[in-house]
């Protein structure tokens, strides 16, 4: 940090210095039998994985991986277009920054949380979980990224979505695409929220007011706050405990059973009706 003057004499305070940037040399990796060359210093500074890796001995034979194209880091069992999608990311190329024409599909963002996820790079996964939010997820999509890349937001919404889909979607497209495991557990859920015995009423814990619509329109018929009729107690249009179906006269107190759907895994967030459309 220094000082200089300016015409007049007087001092226009401290100047920052720029810290020079270490590149840290070429890295090559190879892919899908694609040979990617890379500056090393993106991969060291974003994943604690690559950085104790580029700090590994040499073999035996005096070979560093990556060091050249005839010696690449292999990287097994990843997509090359993955791979790429990152280095995009990483990397971005001066017409990105200068004309904003950085881009990216579902699936390359898709790709980038695959290994931003799985090589710990925090910032990068951020940044793709958000871009991807932006995106168009199906229920099916939600529940099998949520899962498998550990979003638990995109899982939650995902069963719910799914729970409360009308028309269900055929048996084997779910098994194909999430497994008969998780199908079971889905049915299981949808079983226990659209079919228990109301018996002499219950809590729904999950449903709230925000959640419910017009038969007709579908389109929402609370969207503030509301007070109920018989008490004046304030409802909040977002409480997931404040709905109450009561299948007797005069059930008050302990008498209620109280059924928590928010036992199950994950709470269901959409509209559970609680009878067919004729």
């Amino acid at each position: 940090m220094s000082t200089e003057s300016t015409s007049d004499g007087t001092s226009p305070g401290p100047i920052v210095r720029p810290r020079p940037t270490r590149w840290g040399g070429t890295i090559f990796f190879k892919v899908e039998e694609i040979v990617f060359e890379a500056p090393r210093y993106r991969f060291a500074e974003h994943s604690e994985v690559f950085e104790t890796m580029f700090h590994l001995p040499a073999g035996s034979d005096g070979i560093v991986e990556g060091r050249d194209e005839k010696h690449p880091i292999a990287l097994e069992g990843y997509q090359a277009a993955h791979f790429h999608a990152l280095l995009k990311i990483l990397y971005p190329t001066p017409d990105d920054s200068i004309f904003g024409t950085f881009k990216l599909e579902k699936e390359e963002w898709i790709g980038v949380l695959n290994l931003s996820t799985r090589w710990n790079m925090k910032k990068v996964r951020k940044h793709a979980i958000g871009e991807l939010c932006k995106a168009s997820l199906s229920p099916v999509e939600k529940i099998a990224l949520g899962r498998e890349h550990k979003v638990a937001k995109w899982f939650q919404d995902g069963m719910s979505e799914l729970i409360s889909e009308h028309p269900t979607r055929p048996l084997a497209e779910l098994k194909s695409q999430l497994g008969a495991e998780m199908v079971c557990t889905l049915l299981w859920i949808q079983t226990q929220t659209l079919s228990t015995p109301l018996g002499t009423g219950f809590v729904l814990s999950g449903p709230t007011l925000s959640m419910l619509s017009c038969y007709y329109c579908e389109a929402a018929m609370f969207t503030s706050d509301r007070n109920c009729h018989s008490c004046g107690r304030t409802i909040a249009v977002d409480d997931p405990k404040a709905l109450y179906v009561a299948t007797g006269v005069g059930t008050t107190g302990a008498a209620r059973e109280r059924r928590s759907l928010s036992k199950i895994t994950p709470v269901p967030r959409a509209p559970f009706p609680l009878a067919t459309r004729p």
